[in-house]
């Protein structure tokens, strides 16, 4: 917990590999530092270290997958398409990112796949159930109601942004 986070706020992170050879290491070691000024104006660091075990096995990847974490992955790496995308591309990339992830795990993973049967990871068997809501979320949809245009993004409904109109 951050004090000035909310307890319910997450902070997500995408590392990039830079080529070391690192498979000989049980694990590594991550260390991240947060510089942040209080609301009484007084700077803070927060440094946050962890331990990871590492693996080349991809079963225990997808055996060890957080898919609260895919999720939130997902959806903010939507977010941040929606500035430079239509929205259809959006929705098609969340597709097929969810099919790439569940694709690897049908070829590199499940024993004797069979075209007819549908084979998911045991961590992400929801996986796609949520990026159909995510995709049926009212962020992502594009026949959104005429009020949630523009400035209902507050979730305020249409009589009480006629309101705030009248008072400024």
């Amino acid at each position: 917990y951050l004090s000035c986070f909310p307890s319910d706020t997450a902070v997500l992170f995408q590392f990039e590999h830079d080529g070391t050879d690192i498979s000989q290491e049980p694990e590594v070691y991550i260390q991240c530092a947060v510089l942040y000024t209080t609301l009484t104006g007084q700077r803070r660091l927060r440094v946050h270290n962890i331990a990871l075990k590492l693996t080349s096995s991809l079963p225990d990847i997808f055996r060890y997958a957080d898919i609260d974490a895919v999720t939130c992955y997902l959806s903010r790496k939507a977010a941040r398409l929606m500035e430079r995308k239509s929205m259809k591309d959006v929705k098609e990339d969340l597709t097929v990112a969810t099919v790439n992830m569940l694709t690897a795990y049908r070829k590199y993973c499940a024993k004797n796949p069979s075209m007819q049967q549908l084979i998911l990871p045991e961590a992400l068997k929801l996986l796609p159930l949520y990026v159909l809501a995510l995709k049926k979320s009212e962020l992502l949809r594009t026949n959104k109601p005429e009020y949630f245009r523009g400035q209902n993004r507050l979730g305020m409904d249409p009589a009480m942004r006629k309101a705030v109109r009248a008072d400024a």
